[in-house]
């Protein structure tokens, strides 16, 4: 049951995921990182859905990207600083699909006007580029004694390309037990990106942690006051898993999963492309940067019974403007990893339940604490769809 629902996921996904771009070309090669942007360059861009499942021939974005002499993305200048932040990571790091100015780093800059903000996402990286650039004799001395954050923004990708599970991964940097060993080649990786949560490895999770744990030690060769936080998305199924050796290892992390964007964006938070738009960024950079956000992790399935699981998770996924078919496989093919199940009658219709009450049904009740809790958070969804106990 769990291998035929993951082959209907990805059979979905890749039906449902099928783009095409124009534009110019902003990507250089780089001999350690294989792909970085073109210091100095301007470049627009455009990309739409073309045969796809859901909104065939839509345009998903058309932007204008700047960069800078270092081949970074351009970012929202602060004139007066007294320390840094830089962020890293995939597309969504990049801001594909953004201006400039409403990138992640860019609305970071705006809400802390002390700090200066470097824009280090590039579409298709992982947290071996992050080592790489932490471990460049020009980034060494740029950042040589500063005060500050790395962020990396992660999602379930980037345990694939930690990894060499994607197939755009041939050349990129290849690390192994924290250690830059080379590059993938041809025959290491596979011929398609498929790769589920419910299928990453304890020894997948080892070597990502362990590329933190090199990325963490290092900055203490440039800086003693340069951090390292982990911020995982929303949507990042292996948040689940990831956490535990994450703890392990004392890495510091905030983890964003049950955070509902698109409530808190009315349904604007995404392109078609699962990218995020600007008001997510907003909303993302203002939680990280609240001291006084709550941090909410949950320990599935340790604490809790399948049948809770099921309640939690489909009240709590992301909505969207329709019902997310990849993401609710995915975390049905989890639940039954989880709880050994090689069949779970009606998993979909009771999980896809749930989040029709969250659509649909505003004097939703529930006996389950820790769902009430997770309801009441102001940064989770919004308590006024939900009619309270009196």
């Amino acid at each position: 049951m769990v291998n035929s629902l993951n082959e209907e996921v990805k059979d979905f996904i890749s039906q449902n995921n099928i783009f095409e771009e124009e534009g110019d070309n902003f990507s250089t090669f780089h001999p350690k990182l294989k792909s970085w942007g073109i210091p100095n360059f301007t470049a627009k861009t455009k990309k739409f859905k073309t045969n796809s499942l859901r909104y065939a021939h839509h345009k998903v974005y058309a932007c204008t990207y700047n960069f800078d002499s270092e081949g970074r993305r351009k970012t929202f200048t602060n004139s007066e600083t007294d320390s840094v932040g830089l962020i890293f990571g995939d597309s969504i790091a990049f801001g594909t699909g953004v201006p400039d100015d409403y990138t992640l780093a860019s609305y970071f800059a705006k809400h802390n006007s002390n700090t200066q903000y470097y824009n280090y996402g590039f579409p298709g990286h992982g947290p071996a580029h992050m080592l790489l650039h932490v471990l460049d004799d020009n980034f060494k001395e740029e950042f040589k004694n500063k005060k500050g954050t790395l962020y990396y923004i992660l999602r379930d990708d980037a345990i694939k390309v930690s990894n060499g599970k994607v197939d755009w991964c041939e050349d990129y940097p290849k690390v192994i037990s924290g250690e830059y060993v080379g590059s993938f080649n041809k025959e290491e990786i596979p011929s398609q990106s498929d790769y589920l949560a419910s299928e990453f490895t304890t020894e997948d999770y080892l070597n990502t942690v362990a590329i933190f744990e090199s990325i963490k030690s290092e900055l203490k060769n440039i800086s003693k006051d340069l951090e390292l936080q982990i911020i995982i998305l929303p949507s990042s199924f292996c948040n689940f898993e990831l956490i535990p050796f994450l703890q392990d290892k004392n890495i510091d992390y905030k983890n964003l999963y049950f955070t509902d964007l698109e409530f808190l964006t009315e349904n604007r938070s995404r392109f078609l492309d699962g990218t995020f738009k600007p008001k997510a960024f907003d909303i993302i950079s203002k939680i990280v940067t609240d001291k006084n956000s709550k941090q909410i992790d949950l320990q599935l399935p340790n604490h809790f019974t399948i049948d809770e699981t099921v309640e939690i998770l489909g009240l709590m996924m992301p909505s969207f403007v329709d019902y997310p078919d990849d993401d609710s496989g995915v975390i049905c093919s989890l639940i039954c990893k989880w709880y050994n199940k090689s069949t779970y009658i009606n998993l979909h219709k009771k999980f896809k339940k749930y989040f029709d009450y969250k659509l649909s049904i505003t004097d939703y009740l529930t006996d389950n604490k820790t769902l009430l809790e997770l309801i009441q958070e102001e940064y989770v969804v919004k308590p006024s769809i939900y009619k309270k106990e009196e």
